[in-house]
C-alpha cells in the first residue's frame, strides 16, 4: 500500500540503506557483545591435544563470500563422564574429552544473501598437512549417546564442506493450535511424532584424533608418531 511504501522509504531514508540478512546478522553480534554477559562465540574449533599443535578445524560457517561462522552460547557438560558411539548391536565405543554444548539462535530476514545467493550454512572440516583425524557426524540419543549418521576421515589438507539442512519445528503455541481441530487419534499421533521430532533434533559433532589411538593401539609411548609421517600414513 502506498503508507507502507511511504514508511519503508522513510526508514531506509534513516537507516542509509536497504537491509540485508547480513545487516541483521552484524547488529545482532554487535549488541549480543555488548548486552550479554557472556557473549555468543564462534563456532570455530582447533583440533588438538593438550600442549600440542592444532591438526585441524571445524566449523560451521555460512555461504557468503566472508566465508563467517556462526555464533553460539556454549558450555562444557558431562565432565566427568564419556559418550557412547553404537557402531553395531554389539560394538559400542566410548569416547572420553571434552563434550561442549553450543545453543545458535538464528534469525530469519531473506532466504537470499546479498549478491542473490541461496543462503544456507555449511559444517567445514579442514586437516592440516600430514595430519588426520575421524569426522563422525549425527544426532544425540539421550545425554550421553551419540547415534552415528557418518563419518569420514580427513588428512592432508583435506576439506571437507557438508550443507547443513536446518528444518524449522513449530512453537509449542503454533503446533497447540495447529492440533486443535483434530480428532483425539490425530492429537495423539501428532504429539508423539513432535516427541520424536525434539528427541532427534540435537546436532552431534565428534572429533577423534587418529594418532593417539594408533600409539595405544600399538602400545607405544605417547607423542612418538608426531615425527613419523611417513609410517602413520601407512598405518
Amino acid at each position: 500500500s502506498y503508507i507502507e511504501s511511504m514508511m519503508e522509504s522513510q526508514l531506509i531514508s534513516a537507516i542509509g540503506k536497504r537491509l540485508e540478512s547480513d545487516d541483521i546478522d552484524k547488529f545482532t553480534t554487535f549488541h549480543n557483545a555488548r548486552l550479554l554477559q557472556k557473549a555468543p562465540n564462534q563456532f570455530s574449533h582447533a583440533i588438538r591435544q593438550p600442549e600440542h599443535y592444532p591438526v585441524g578445524l571445524v566449523s560451521i560457517e555460512d555461504n557468503t563470500g566472508d566465508r563467517k561462522c556462526i555464533q553460539t552460547h556454549s558450555r562444557i557438560v558431562n565432565v566427568s563422564s564419556t559418550v557412547k558411539l553404537p557402531l553395531a548391536a554389539a560394538t559400542i565405543l566410548e569416547l572420553a574429552g571434552d563434550q561442549v554444548l553450543h545453543g545458535w539462535m538464528n534469525q530469519r530476514f531473506g532466504t537470499k544473501t546479498a549478491s542473490g545467493r541461496k543462503y544456507f550454512f555449511e559444517l567445514t572440516a579442514r586437516a592440516r598437512q600430514f595430519s588426520s583425524f575421524i569426522l563422525v557426524i549425527g544426532t544425540m540419543n539421550g545425554p550421553s549417546t551419540l547415534e552415528p549418521k557418518d563419518s569420514i576421515i580427513i588428512q592432508n589438507k583435506d576439506e571437507v564442506l557438508i550443507p547443513l539442512l536446518l528444518e524449522e519445528l513449530p512453537t509449542a503455541k503454533e503446533f497447540k493450535d495447529a492440533i486443535k481441530s483434530l480428532s483425539p487419534e490425530q492429537q495423539r499421533f501428532a504429539k508423539a511424532y513432535r516427541s520424536m521430532q525434539l528427541e532427534s533434533s540435537v546436532f552431534g559433532i565428534c572429533v577423534v584424533q587418529i594418532k593417539p589411538q594408533l600409539e595405544a593401539l600399538l602400545s607405544l609411548p605417547p607423542n612418538s608418531l608426531d615425527k613419523e609421517m611417513k609410517l602413520t600414513q601407512d598405518l
